[in-house]
């Protein structure tokens, strides 16, 4: 059963942090039509995987560190 100020902040939109004993553990309500404009964004984005950018930002990095003039004492 949730409590007057969970079920306004959902109607507001905003989350609620529940704690499921059947889970054992801390669950998330969202409204659905809010679920699906994060679902939807996810997918607009061609479902952005993080790991995917960590060559880009070594790159980047190895780029900043050849420009770095103080890198070597920093590495002291």
């Amino acid at each position: 059963m949730l409590t007057a100020s969970q079920l306004e902040a959902l109607r507001q939109g905003r989350t609620v942090m529940v704690v499921v004993p059947e889970v054992g553990t801390e669950c998330v309500l969202i409204r659905r039509d809010v679920y699906d404009r994060l679902t939807q964004a996810q997918e607009v984005d061609g479902g952005f995987d993080a790991s995917e950018a960590y060559l880009s930002i070594n790159d980047v990095m190895a780029a900043d560190d050849a420009n770095d003039p103080w890198l070597e004492s920093y590495q002291r």
